[in-house]
């Protein structure tokens, strides 16, 4: 999701009621925005957007990280 380096294979399905797990990785039916499809062809549905999607998930929990300074800002700040 964050940058896979190779290929990953996903797979479809059919039944609604199927357990899909969490996104992300091999095998599992999910694609996410910037997807590039280079073989074969497919319908995606759209399940969620913005602050709901996974990569919207991402970057709410990035906002509340309180960030340290780090020693060398310490001794700039003197």
């Amino acid at each position: 999701l964050t940058g896979e380096s190779v290929p990953v294979r996903k797979i479809s399905t059919t039944d609604p009621t199927a357990d899909l797990g969490r996104p992300g990785g091999d095998g599992t039916p999910w694609v996410f925005s910037g997807t590039l499809v280079v073989k074969g062809h497919g319908i995606a549905i759209v399940h969620r957007t913005g602050a709901r999607s996974e990569l919207g998930r991402i970057g709410t929990a990035l906002t509340s990280i309180e960030t340290e300074r780090t020693p060398l800002q310490l001794e700039i700040a003197r």
